[in-house]
C-alpha cells in the first residue's frame, strides 16, 4: 500500500514548519511512508485547503491512504502515529464550543482512496463558507454530515475520534480553557490560535522537553 504523509504552509508559517517539519519527515521514515510538503496554496484557494486539495491529488498520483496533518502540529511521541486503517478518520475539535460529535477539526486527518468522496463533497462546497477564518472545516464538517445521514449514509466508514488523537493543544493556548489539553505521551500538539511568536516558543519549549526518540 502507497501511503503519504502531507501537510502545506505559507511564508506566515514557514518558521515555525522550520522545527515541526523535520519530526514529521522523520515520523514517517520511521514508519516507512512517503512524506510531502506543499508551499503553495491548491488550485487559487487558501493554504488551508492544503488538507482536502492535496489529498485527492495524491489519490490521483496513486497512493492509496494519506494522512494530513497542519504545519502548526509538532509530533511529540512518534510511536504513537496513528495509522488507523480504511475509511476516514478525523477527530473533533479542541475548543469547549465542540459539544457536536461533527464539531470536527481539520487539522489532521486520515483517509483511505474509498473515502475520497467527503474530500470531494468538501472542495464542492468551496464557496458556501468562503469567508470563514478556517475555510475549509466547515464544509468538511457538512460534507461529513450529509456522509453520515440519509438513506446513503456511510457512517460505517468513518470514525470520530477524541480530541487528542490527531493532535491535542496544550493547555497554554487558553489556559484553563483546553477540556483535554496535550499531554506528556500525546502523539502530538497542535500549536494553535496564539501569535506566531508564541506558537514558535512553545514548540521550542516541547522539542527541548521531549527529545526525538
Amino acid at each position: 500500500m502507497r501511503i503519504c504523509l502531507y501537510t502545506g504552509f505559507n511564508k506566515d508559517y514557514a518558521e515555525l514548519a522550520k522545527l515541526t517539519i523535520p519530526r514529521m519527515v522523520a515520523c514517517a521514515a520511521r514508519h516507512r511512508i512517503d512524506f510531502r510538503e506543499f508551499h503553495e496554496p491548491p488550485g487559487g484557494l487558501s493554504i488551508y485547503w492544503t488538507g482536502v486539495c492535496r489529498g485527492l491529488e495524491l489519490f490521483d498520483l496513486g497512493y492509496n491512504y494519506v494522512i494530513y496533518l497542519d504545519a502548526d502540529q509538532l509530533i511529540t511521541t512518534p510511536a504513537k502515529f496513528p495509522l488507523f486503517g480504511s475509511g476516514f478518520h478525523i477527530g473533533r475539535d479542541w475548543g469547549t464550543d465542540a459539544t457536536d460529535p461533527l464539531h470536527v477539526s481539520a487539522c489532521g486527518f486520515q483517509c483511505d482512496w474509498a473515502a475520497a468522496p467527503i474530500l470531494q463533497h468538501a472542495l464542492d462546497l468551496e464557496s458556501e463558507w468562503s469567508d470563514e477564518a478556517f475555510p475549509e472545516q466547515a464544509q468538511l464538517r457538512e460534507a461529513l454530515a450529509i456522509a453520515t445521514s440519509g438513506p446513503r449514509a456511510v457512517k460505517e466508514g468513518i470514525t470520530l475520534h477524541p480530541r487528542r488523537v490527531y493532535g491535542s493543544v496544550p493547555d497554554a493556548v487558553a489556559p484553563g480553557n483546553v477540556p483535554e489539553p496535550w499531554q506528556p505521551g500525546d502523539f502530538a500538539a497542535h500549536l494553535t490560535m496564539v501569535p506566531m511568536d508564541r506558537r514558535i516558543e512553545l514548540a521550542k519549549e516541547l522539542i527541548a522537553q521531549h527529545p526525538w526518540n
